[in-house]
């Protein structure tokens, strides 16, 4: 019998994919304002907003019933992030931390009144000379 050497073919080495060659042509400019427009409209409208805000509502729910752990709430954090625009987001986000930043320090305020032997606290008395100050003037 007759040997056969067999060779291994090595496969041909692949280029990395790059966005240009996985994605379809791109569409042309004026479609694609377009689309953006429609997508501003709608949320400006009414129809997108009332749904992001919803979404942005139960994910804040969500977090604020399980401790501000975001692992506890993925489909409502899906929801929002996914129905509301980046810019909204953010701004969402930031002013969430802010308005729990200042229930807390209203707390400490609250808790810290009675430690205090004046009639008002210090801060009230500072807004107070201010404000009889810029009247005089």
């Amino acid at each position: 019998m007759a040997e056969v050497a067999t060779e291994q073919i090595a496969a041909p080495a692949r280029a990395p994919v790059t966005a240009s060659a996985a994605a379809p042509a791109a569409a042309p400019v004026s479609a694609a304002v377009t689309d953006a427009e429609k997508k501003h409209s709608a949320m400006v409208k009414g129809t997108g907003r009332k749904v992001c805000w919803a979404n942005r509502d139960l994910y804040f729910d969500c977090l604020a019933n399980n401790n501000n752990e975001t692992e506890q709430c993925p489909e409502e954090k899906l929801a929002y992030y996914g129905t509301c625009p980046g810019s909204w987001v953010k701004h969402f986000n930031k002013m969430r931390i802010q308005t729990r930043y200042n229930a807390g320090i209203q707390k400490l305020k609250k808790e810290q009144a009675g430690n205090i032997p004046m009639s008002v606290t210090q801060e009230e008395a500072h807004l107070s000379q201010r404000s009889n100050s810029k009247q005089s003037t």
